[in-house]
């Protein structure tokens, strides 16, 4: 069964049915890519569960993956662990804050979190480290997904799922022979999918706050949804 959503998730997509450069499409059911999937709900998990995903690969840091566990149902998966980036901090100032918030020192916690803001690397200090250093996660994760068994399917992940795991799909895909304009456009598509996932976060803290979607209170309220919204601009995924 392939799946087209994963309920709890605000990245996750099949990467079949692109066009390839030489005719015909990637295979769907195949590959899938997301973001954590660390808030999974029930029919997230059930769709999980009955899917065909037996691989996962989790790209993220060890801070990562202990500040937000990921979320599976109650059966085996092959669970692949390759830290690829640090995300917007590097995964020392991570485990500094993770430290200095069990504590229990709000002053240490204060100083993690300004020593972690110093550390925070430009975009293109971003994709250098990753294409510098990255090469044998890169290559571990297309191994894991070329090997999963027949019938079977993967799962590539990080934290908003751009970045780490843009990167290393698009490495597959291109290696596999997906056009080019196409992989590039699965690669923009993280950004609308993210913008829509702040969207319906917003809404639903309007919902809980008692609001309408443009801030305004009660049942009444007009209900057009806010404009001019962006997300903010770091890079965590």
């Amino acid at each position: 069964m392939t799946i087209t959503a994963l309920e709890g998730t605000v990245n996750f997509r099949d990467t079949g049915g692109l066009p390839l450069a030489g005719g015909g499409r990637s295979a769907p059911g195949v590959l899938y890519r997301s973001d954590a999937i660390s808030a999974l709900t029930p029919r997230g998990l059930t769709r999980l569960a009955e899917s065909r995903i037996e691989v996962i690969v989790d790209l993220r840091t060890p801070a990562e993956q202990l500040m937000a566990p990921d979320r599976l149902p109650a059966r085996s998966f092959i669970r692949l662990n390759l830290p690829l980036f640090e995300g917007a901090f590097t995964g020392a100032a991570q485990e500094e804050m993770q430290r200095a918030r069990q504590s229990g020192n709000p002053e240490a916690a204060a100083r993690a979190v300004q020593a972690a803001v110093a550390q925070l690397p430009t975009l293109a200090g971003i994709y250098t480290e990753m294409l510098q250093d990255g090469s044998a996660v890169f290559a571990e994760t297309a191994r894991a997904v070329g090997c999963a068994a027949e019938g079977s399917a993967a799962l590539v992940h990080c934290t908003a799922g751009k970045d780490r795991t843009g990167v290393a799909v698009a490495l597959i895909l291109s290696a596999v022979g997906v056009d080019p304009a196409a992989v590039v456009a699965d690669y923009r598509q993280s950004e609308a999918n993210l913008s829509r996932g702040v969207g319906r976060a917003d809404a639903r803290h309007d919902r809980g706050a008692g609001r309408s979607p443009d801030g305004r209170g009660g049942r009444l309220g007009d209900r057009r949804p806010r404009r001019g919204h962006r997300p903010g601009a770091g890079v965590g995924g």
